[in-house]
């Protein structure tokens, strides 16, 4: 074989191996991620959140380190743990405003000023992620904020953790509607 065809040879399988790596680590990782995420499939809020920053911290940088740090958030907020987890969400908006999942985070961020008892917070959050989705939309934000301070004690369990959907929580939410006159009807 001439040296001419030699090098573009070496040249293409070096490419192929290290395509064929990259491609492997992308895949190991992924299944890390799956793994880290097990503790939310069982509800396990703060194995959750540990297992999740164990991932981000040991795959910096990477899309799925950034997924691990969305999950990791709602989880410490599921946990009960509303102020570690604005400061995620906080960090991370920091971070990454722009990316997709930006939106997500805001919302727990909302999510965290409920449950930290700070309604204007999470009404100024939740004006701008419906700004942001429907920006032809009129929005009153004196009236969301006064809804979210009145709601607000609906979204929270008994430890304080937001929305978690139980037959419990639906009742107080109805018997809120029906106490506020938004519901004349009972069902």
């Amino acid at each position: 074989m001439s040296r001419t065809l030699a090098l573009p040879l070496v040249l293409l399988v070096a490419l192929f191996l290290g395509l064929t790596a990259s491609a492997e680590e992308g895949a190991e990782r992924r299944l890390a991620l799956r793994e880290a995420q097990e503790p939310l499939r069982a509800r396990d809020w703060k194995g959750a959140s540990a297992s999740l920053r164990a991932f981000r911290e040991a795959h910096p940088g990477t899309p799925e380190a950034i997924e691990a740090w969305v999950l990791e958030a709602r989880a410490r907020l599921l946990a009960g743990d509303a102020r570690p987890a604005l400061d995620l969400t906080s960090g991370f908006l920091e971070a990454h405003g722009a990316s997709a999942w930006a939106g997500r985070m805001k919302f727990t961020d909302a999510d965290a000023y409920v449950a930290l008892q700070n309604p204007k917070e999470a009404a100024a959050n939740m004006v701008q992620c419906v700004n942001k989705l429907y920006s032809d939309l009129p929005i009153d934000a004196d009236q969301i904020e006064q809804s979210v301070a009145l709601a607000s004690k609906t979204f929270l369990d008994a430890e304080g953790r937001g929305l978690t959907m139980t037959e419990r929580r639906w009742a107080s939410f109805v018997d809120w509607l029906y106490d506020a006159g938004l519901m004349t009807t009972w069902i």
